[in-house]
């Protein structure tokens, strides 16, 4: 039957679509060439299109050789070694049996027919339903999180899929119109993948604006820096400029034994040098140095007391901009936490750097007051209204470029931020 066969091939193109979501649902960790994962799709697609064939006399043999392919391609995909990737692929096969007993027992305990069709339809709806769930929890860090209760609207479709068809086989089977049932379900199959692929695309578009935003952010600091750097070098210019004339009046007043004048004077150059000096840190790394001090004066003229302990060399692995864009976000966030302390409390913030066999370790700790609010990755939100967590997705993606981690912990009113980056060198070592 022409409808049927058009069904079949329908739901083998539906389970490689199925398979493809199941493999972008892990990290990537080192992807083959591409020849090899085409070789690996080509397999894989002729394997099945056999099987749709083909009579089910060996079952056990079709099984076998699906869990084969599949760990092939998770494997040509990066989503772990050999052994993992045989695992993953283990799991999903095991799952979809169930997922197909169940759906078949169902059906058996309902109708008097075979509802062989009809079976193969809703488990394969059933498991699109659960691999697009896994992939929420599995890659929950690789997208644009989503709400509950509009993940609850979005399930809607699919599970209403499953009572359609349901109902549709049912009905059809006694009366004989199969031929709608064929066309209702090739129906309901494009409706559920093009409402996941809409809403695919609206989530990759909205992490692309995220990260459009974090980069701002990045320009952004870099512009700050760089106009810090030139009102830094106009002051020195002019100091230096009025460091002769006022080397020469002081000279005049001592020549003239006004040495209570002259002292005064001096005096007051000390206390503008001052003013222009507020140096905590002194490891010999001009970005480090420059971000901290600024951070640190900031910090000194809201009586914010910040306690710095940098154990640096003077060359860094870190870039310097990248340096900066993690301790501009994470100090900034901090100074913005403790000014909304109340008085009584005490406002402090906490700095460590430290270089560690090869890895650079970044600590800030600083007291805070109400409720953190997390998304649903974990991830702390901002609370500057329009900005939920671009700053701390700038310093994930600056960490990521440095194999670093990012951590975060809030208890008893200190907020902590632990990052660790790692040197390539000390990456080759433990691969």
């Amino acid at each position: 039957m022409k409808e049927q066969l058009f069904l079949d091939a329908l739901m083998m193109l539906f389970g490689i679509h199925i398979i493809h979501i199941y493999l972008s649902s892990f990290r990537r960790e080192a992807i083959r060439h591409k020849a090899f994962r085409y070789t690996a799709w080509a397999a894989y697609v002729i394997f099945l299109y056999l099987v749709m064939f083909s009579s089910s006399r060996y079952p056990l043999l079709t099984l076998s050789g699906n869990v084969i392919l599949l760990t092939v391609l998770l494997f040509a995909y990066g989503c772990g070694d050999l052994r993992t990737a045989l695992f993953r692929s283990c799991i999903y096969h095991a799952s979809r049996m169930v997922v197909e007993v169940v759906t078949q027992s169902v059906l058996l305990a309902a109708l008097t027919e075979d509802p062989f069709v009809a079976g193969n339809l809703l488990s394969t709806i059933a498991m699109y339903i659960i691999i697009q769930m896994y992939k929420r929890w599995k890659g929950r860090d690789l997208a644009v999180p989503l709400s509950f209760r509009y993940w609850i609207r979005l399930f809607f479709v699919p599970v209403s899929s499953m009572i359609i068809t349901y109902y549709a086989y049912a009905i059809t089977l006694h009366s004989g119109k199969i031929f709608f049932f064929y066309l209702l379900s090739i129906l309901i199959v494009l409706i559920n993948y093009v409402i996941f692929d809409v809403y695919d695309k609206i989530g990759a578009q909205a992490l692309i604006e995220r990260q459009n935003q974090a980069y701002e952010q990045e320009i952004s600091l870099c512009v700050k820096q760089a106009a810090e750097r030139e009102e830094a070098y106009r002051q020195t210019r002019i100091l230096r400029h009025d460091l002769k004339g006022r080397l020469v009046a002081l000279d005049a007043l001592l020549e003239a034994g006004q040495t209570a004048e002259a002292k005064r004077e001096i005096e007051k150059m000390l206390e503008e040098n001052s003013m222009n000096r507020h140096g905590i840190a002194e490891t010999g790394n001009l970005a480090l140095d420059a971000l901290v001090n600024y951070k640190y004066a900031a910090a000194s003229s809201e009586g914010i007391r910040m306690t710095c302990q940098l154990d640096v060399p003077a060359e860094l692995f870190v870039a310097g901009p990248d340096l900066c864009i993690i301790l501009e976000n994470l100090l900034g966030n901090a100074l913005e936490a403790v000014r909304q302390l109340s008085e009584e409390k005490e406002k402090w913030i906490c700095l460590a750097v430290q270089f560690v066999k090869g890895a650079l370790l970044i600590t800030v700790e600083n007291p805070y007051s109400g409720k953190v609010t997390v998304d649903s990755r974990g991830k702390p939100l901002s609370s500057k209204a329009g900005d939920h967590g671009i700053g701390l997705l700038s310093v994930e993606r600056t960490a990521e470029k440095y194999a670093g981690e990012v951590s975060v912990q809030h208890e008893e009113e200190i907020f902590r931020v632990s990052i660790i980056l790692c040197q390539s060198e000390i990456l080759h070592e433990h691969a």
